[in-house]
Formats: structure tokens, sequence, C-alpha cells
């Protein structure tokens, strides 16, 4: 009776299993074929009941299949040289130690967040008000920077490090497209200048983006937001990967407590003035960034049928002109919420007592005309171009990001003029420049002319 129901659970799994690795293709279609076929060996006593014992052993290895996966991904993080990158100006800075008062740090990352050209010239939309209210905040703004890269994890890996990454060298210098995101993820929330910052004893805290792409380090305080849903993240995610959102929908029904809602509003919604300062926060915002749930008012949608999960870029606009439109709308509706929500924010904190930077940007711009391995079909600019905004209380620091309106300007000097300011160092401003990165070989680093960058799409 105990074998029946090892090899039931067995039985039960390889589907999901299958389901989740393959999608749904014609190799799912292969392996539930087979697995009707050993529910029906099984049931008919056709085989000798020491095949039973066998397939018990294996049916461990499916049930956690999820479990090996995910500690796979903690061995092939190299955590260790994370702090540790020749190239950074930040690894072994002539002083750490700053003097006079240490401002509270606010950097937000509104993820793929279009500037104001690409906005305008690819979305058909005028986002000017926006930029006008953080400049009526004393913002040093630039609404339309080229960002250094396509994917979040190599820019933001390049703007802590404060210089461009390097093909062969680490963290670039692996051919694993998983060990090298899950670094490069790493060092986003832990490199070379929070160390600096954790020398000059800042409290270090991050907000949970609701998608699992950073790789926080143990003793990091992680601001999750409370969900009252009956899943947690994994079982919802799985779930719908494997499609029983569409056999028991009422289980996988979107409501207000969808991780991917609830992190966004959360996130949007801290002043982060119940933690010691100095205080350094890292807020990455998964928006306007897919999935699309919710409206400009910030109430759950239905209304953007193919964008709930979040991917984005070819992978699920089809190069379909009519997906591609009901991604601009979703995209824009998110945005409208975005706005209210950000500025709102930095209202707060700017009346806030006591020293304070507030960095807000993007990270790259949005993905309706974006092909993950072809640059030569993406369009550029809506790719590309995102804003900058960066606000000082001290008139020192903040004549140290004089270069942000510059039409040239990169988002990898954030860290080098910061630490100019703070540390009395004498960083250059790096110049801007630009590559593409492939999805399938996020190694590969291909270098783009700034000027193309910029021309009209197609």
């Amino acid at each position: 009776l105990v074998a029946n129901r090892v090899l039931a659970s067995m039985l039960a799994a390889f589907p999901l299993t299958c389901i989740w690795i393959l999608g749904f293709s014609w190799q799912t279609y292969l392996a539930l074929g087979t697995w009707a076929g050993l529910s029906f060996i099984f049931r008919n006593r056709i085989v000798p009941d020491s095949t039973v014992s066998v397939l018990n052993a294996l049916s461990v290895g499916v049930l956690f299949l999820p479990v090996f996966a995910i500690i796979r991904v903690e061995a092939i993080t190299n955590f260790g040289s994370l702090q540790e990158i020749p190239y950074s100006p930040f690894s072994a800075p002539r002083v750490t130690l700053m003097a006079g008062d240490k401002p509270d740090i606010y950097h937000i990352v509104l993820d793929a967040y279009g500037g104001s050209d690409a906005l305008a010239g690819e979305l058909g939309f005028d986002n000017s008000a926006f930029f006008d209210q953080l400049r009526s905040l004393d913002f040093v703004v630039n609404e339309s920077i080229i960002t250094p890269y396509d994917e979040t994890v190599h820019t933001m890996s390049a703007i802590f490090l404060g210089e461009y990454l390097r093909v062969g060298e680490f963290p670039i210098n692996s051919t694993s497209a998983a060990e090298l995101r899950s670094t490069l993820g790493a060092l986003i929330p832990n490199g070379p200048v929070h160390e600096i910052l954790r020398e000059n004893d800042y409290s270090m805290l991050y907000t949970d983006t609701g998608h699992d792409f950073l790789r926080f380090p143990n003793d990091a305080t992680v601001l999750r937001a409370k969900y009252n849903s009956p899943l947690n993240m994994f079982e919802m995610h799985l779930g719908r990967i494997a499609g029983l959102d569409r056999l028991v929908p009422g289980l996988y029904e979107l409501t207000e407590e969808d991780p991917l809602i609830l992190s966004v509003k959360s996130a949007l919604r801290n002043n982060y003035v119940e933690f010691k300062s100095p205080k350094f926060v890292y807020q990455h915002v998964l928006a306007p960034h897919t999935p699309f749930l919710i409206d400009r008012a910030g109430f759950k949608t239905t209304e953007f049928k193919g964008f709930e999960t979040v991917a984005e870029g070819d992978s699920v606009v089809l190069d379909d002109p009519a997906l591609r439109q009901s991604y601009v709308r979703g995209y824009l509706e998110k945005l409208r919420f975005v706005n209210d929500q950000v500025l709102g924010q930095v209202r707060k904190l700017r009346e806030l007592a006591g020293n304070k930077i507030i960095i807000v940007h993007g990270d790259h711009g949005s993905g309706s005309g974006y092909f993950l391995d072809d640059p030569g079909r993406t369009c550029l600019r809506e790719r590309f171009t995102t804003f900058l905004a960066v606000y000082a209380d001290d008139p020192v620091i903040r004549d140290e990001f004089r270069w942000v309106p510059d039409p040239g300007a990169t988002s990898v000097n954030l860290y080098r003029s910061m630490t100019n300011g703070l540390l009395g160092l004498d960083l250059e401003m790096l110049p801007g420049k630009s590559s593409f990165v492939s999805y399938s070989e996020p190694y590969k680093l291909l270098p783009l002319d700034r000027d193309r960058i910029q021309e009209a799409c197609k």
C-alpha cells in the first residue's frame, strides 16, 4: 500500500515536472503520453513488483527536483569574489571612511522605465509632466539617458562597480548563463561599494522585488510585503507554469494579494523612517515592467492577456502588431500608477530630517520592440533609453552630479561621483557607451553605436 502511494505521487509529479521544464511543447506531450502509458501499465499490474521499487526511488528525485534546482543556484553563485574585482575603483579606494555628516542614501530603481524620447517617439506618450515635477522637487534630471545594457543584472552590476563589465574578467568570465546571472544578481546588493558603506556603519536595507533575481547576502535586511494569499510565491509561480491555473482557476485567480502586485505597492509606500541612520536603501521595483496586473489607480486588472508574467520582448509580443499594442497599453497603464506613487514617495523622503541623497532611475527601457537575441530587429531607442534623477541636500554632493543632464551621460558614473563627494576621491567620469546582451548568451556583449540607439524605429 505504501509503495503504491509513493508510486502515485511519482506519477502525479511527473507531468507537473515535465511542464515546468519543457513548457507546452511537443516534448511535453510526448512525456505526458509516456506518463499515461505507464499509468495504464501499473494499473493493470503488467510489470513485476521489483520495478515498482525502482520507480519509487526515482519518484524521490522527481518530487525533490525543485529543491535540487534551488541548491544548484546557491552553489554556482560566486559570492567570494564579489568585493574583489580589480577594475572597480571601489575595490581598493584610497580612502574608505567618510568625514562629516553621513547622508542617508535612497536608491530607487524603476524596472523597464523608458526615457522621454522613447516614450514619446515609440509609444506615443508624453511623460514631460512627471519629469517637470521631479525638477520642481529639486532633482537633477536626464529625461533620456542611454543605459549601458539591455538587461537589468548587467546594468545594475556596472552601476555598483562604477565601471563597465569586461568580457573574460569576473563576473563576465563564465559561459554558463545561469551561473553568470546568479553571480550578477548577487553583486547588485553585495559589491565593493556596499562594503565601503558597511565600513561606515550604514544600515543596509533592500526591498523584495516579488521576482527572485537578486541574491541577497545572508546578513541582509530584506523588507518583504506581507502576503495573505493561500499560496506562497513559489507555489503560485510553479502552478501557473504547470498550467494548474487552468485546472483550478479559483485557486490561482488574480487578487490584490498577488506578490507581483503587493511587492510594488509595498515598496512605493515606504519612507524607511523606522530604520537607523545612516542607511542605504536599495528599492528595486518591478514596474512598469511586466506583468501588467494593475491599472493606473493601482487596482488589479486582467485586461492585458498574455502579459501576466515577468516575461517580455519577443517571447510574449511574438512580433505580433496586436500584441504589441496590448503591451503598450498595459505598460502605460502601469507607468501612470508608478508616476503617482514615486512622486508621493520622494516628497515624503525629502521631508525627512537629516542629510540625504535620493536616486531614481530606470535600468533599461520597455520591451514592445525588444528581440531578446537579435539587436538588428530590436528597437534600440525603446530598449536602451531610460531616465535618471538625483536629489542631494548637501550642495557639495549635488555639485558632483552636475554631469547628469549631459546628452552623453551614463548611469555607470553614479557611485563614482557620489564617492568623490563622500570620500574626497577624484575619480573621472566615464564616457557613455552601450552593449547589447544576448539573452541566451549573456556573457557576450555586442558594442552598439550610440547614434544608432537614438534613431527612431520603423
